[in-house]
């Protein structure tokens, strides 16, 4: 089980099936935050009537002890027993620590016997409520089971004198269960008890135990939405139990309703343990005046079943559909922003009498845009009448593009929203600088260009070949020479007598563009003209008729 079933354990009390809703205006109310942990105080009565001697009607005590141990076997982890036995007074009290010492307590309940003398109940219960102590977060349930009535007499304590006590230990999850076994519960018992609250009293009949079934119901507040949209709503139900209690009955308590003519339907109207879904339907012979309402479900539960809650609240609406719209307040057509700088934009959520509820607003902006609206990023709620400042801040757009941010809304269940106004697109300036960097293309084939006018006038002004002049027989003195542009091989090699013999490169040829009167030229045995090409590696020879004197250039590399 968990903490919430025990919180609404600890509420309730064994009862006969309902015939009304009655609850106090504490009952009516949301139940608050549960405990985290749990006392369960067991007072019971050892005088030798629950055995039947004396003036017992039955033997009870057997079935009483049976009872605690079947109730044992249900506690929720990390709870706590106290056993006080009581005939003349309290007969020592017994602590234990669940599940570890489950086993130690009900050895001690087995050991228990009912031969004592008295029923001193009010001197046991203000014993017990002097010593208790409270701690915040701790529940405490007293269960007192007797059958019979205080015969202490001379003693000096009274009912009242335990109601006093309770009024200053009882706490706002504590309750006390006074179980009569086949007697009647005297006047100042019943007095007292019912002037607290969160108390109870059960009448048992003579040679019978109350089973301590028990349901927790959740959530105990039903929300059905705007049923003039729909006038139907479905909501889940859980069912917790404890022990095997009998079916649960609901019933709809909607005075407010039928006075304007309408009542709710719910279905299924018995529910067992379990996950259920609820069906309420409204039903109208006449239009149910606008507005919100609020009713009751009361919860009818079978003798011996404890009920937390008894009352679940019933909310719904009946009106028209919330609208909400969104103005703008200070909003430019369009944005011009640097790098790093932001600019804020100003809304106003309005919207018809039935928006209440909040609107949940986001910013949907591009990569290089950041958003914020009143200072948080991601969704912020809106309520009608609230302004929000849309920061707007350029953390990298591309210089040049505009870009447009969006604005996203979802609204309540059933509301609507009118179409979201428009953001002004958001443009980062081009510099300068940007602009050269646009050109880059432009820039690269310049400079391709240029590179290649840079190579062709350094190849130009280059050697485009390589020679060797051997000079005519005895000396034959090997002279080199680099060729570059139109070569005059006298003046290249420093010999007048061969002055105005001249080539040139074309094409990855040589040519002979140059033959001054009496000089012949040939190649590989044949005569060479002026203008006719020569190639890497030929070997040229140059006569001299006048002298007979032979020059031998050799073409050793040619580009």
């Amino acid at each position: 089980m968990n903490r919430l079933f025990w919180g609404f354990f600890l509420a309730c009390t064994l009862s006969a099936w309902a015939a009304t809703c009655q609850v106090t205006p504490t009952q009516a109310k949301v139940p608050p935050l549960l405990p985290e942990s749990y006392r369960f105080v067991f007072v019971v009565d050892t005088s030798g009537s629950m055995m039947g001697r004396g003036d017992g009607k039955a033997v009870i005590f057997p079935k009483v002890q049976q009872e605690l141990l079947r109730f044992f076997r249900t506690l929720p982890p990390g709870s706590e027993v106290v056993l006080v036995p009581f005939h003349q007074g309290p007969q020592g009290e017994a602590r234990f620590r669940f599940p570890e010492e489950r086993a130690q307590a009900e050895a001690y309940v087995r050991r228990l016997q009912a031969n004592g003398q008295n029923t001193w109940i009010y001197r046991t219960l203000v014993r017990l409520l002097e010593g208790s102590n409270q701690k915040p977060g701790l529940a405490t349930a007293i269960y007192i089971f007797t059958d019979g009535v205080d015969n202490d007499r001379t003693g000096p304590y009274r009912m009242r004198d335990v109601v006093e006590r309770l009024k200053l230990k009882q706490g706002p999850y504590d309750w006390v269960y006074y179980v009569a076994l086949g007697v009647e519960v005297p006047r100042e018992v019943r007095q007292g008890l019912g002037s607290l609250p969160r108390t109870r009293i059960e009448e048992a009949q003579v040679g019978e135990v109350p089973r301590l079934g028990a349901y927790t119901v959740k959530p105990t507040v039903l929300r059905l939405g705007n049923l003039k949209l729909n006038p139907v709503a479905e909501v889940p139900l859980l069912l917790e139990a404890q022990g095997s209690p009998g079916p649960l009955r609901l019933r709809v308590e909607d005075a407010a309703l039928q006075e304007k003519g309408a009542f709710l339907q719910v279905e299924p109207k018995t529910l067992s343990a379990g996950s259920h879904t609820l069906r309420f339907r409204l039903q109208a012979s006449s239009p149910l005046p606008d507005g919100t309402y609020t009713l009751r479900l009361c919860l009818e539960a079978p003798q011996g079943t404890v009920l937390r809650p008894e009352v679940l609240r019933v909310e719904l609406a009946y009106h028209p559909p919330a609208t909400y719209r969104l103005v703008p307040l200070e909003v430019p057509p369009a944005l011009t922003l640097g790098p790093g700088q932001s600019a804020v934009l100003r809304y106003r959520l309005e919207g018809n009498p039935w928006a209440q509820e909040p609107l949940v607003l986001e910013a949907g902006v591009p990569k290089g845009l950041e958003a914020r609206i009143n200072g948080q990023e991601g969704p912020v709620s809106l309520r009608p009448g609230e302004e929000a400042a849309l920061t707007l801040a350029n953390q990298g757009l591309a210089p040049g593009t505009p870009v447009t941010p969006t604005l996203k809304a979802q609204a309540p269940a059933g509301a609507q929203v009118e179409a979201l106004p428009s953001l002004p697109s958001v443009t980062q300036p081009i510099t300068w600088l940007d602009r050269l960097r646009q050109l880059w293309w432009l820039w690269l084939l310049l400079l391709l260009l240029l590179g290649g006018l840079v190579y062709y006038s350094r190849r130009g002004r280059g050697p485009w070949g390589d020679a060797t002049l051997i000079s005519p027989p005895p000396e034959c003195e090997e002279i080199p020479l680099s060729l570059k542009g139109r070569v005059d091989l006298g003046k290249t090699s420093g010999r007048e007598a061969l002055n105005r013999v001249e080539l040139e490169h074309r094409q990855g040829k040589a040519y002979l563009v140059g033959l001054p009167p009496g000089f012949q030229a040939r190649a590989s045995g044949l005569r060479v003209q002026e203008n006719e090409s020569l190639q890497k590696g030929e070997v040229l020879e140059l006569k001299e008729e006048a002298t007979g004197q032979t020059w031998t250039l050799r073409l050793d590399w040619i580009r």
